[in-house]
């Protein structure tokens, strides 16, 4: 357990930070190990990196609305995008921020 320094600009009590597991948003430079900065709301738009709760696993995509329904899309060329058809889903934030340990 340890601490992480975020800028004064985002309110304590309405962010958290995740680290991210896995290589599902590495086309855009986020990695395994990364932390991302996360504004907790459900209201998001199409095209927002969020946090999403499906099926009692925490995962971080971009989301998509469109004609056909929600998805949950990853940035890694080597991964399908997940259509949403359960009702256990949640959005738990929107991304803000990203801050990575060398």
């Amino acid at each position: 357990m340890g601490s992480l320094v975020v800028s004064e600009e985002y309110n304590p009590a309405e962010t958290f930070a995740l680290r991210v597991v896995g290589t599902s948003m590495m086309d855009i430079g986020i990695f395994e190990g990364d932390y991302v900065i996360v504004v907790r709301t459900q209201k998001v738009k199409s095209g927002d990196i969020v946090v999403a709760l499906l099926d009692g696993e925490t995962t971080v995509k971009r989301y998509r609305k469109d004609k056909t329904g929600v998805w949950l899309v990853p940035e890694n060329s080597n991964l399908k995008p997940i259509h949403v058809t359960s009702e256990n889903f949640q959005i738990q934030g929107r991304v803000v921020g990203l801050q990575r340990k060398y």
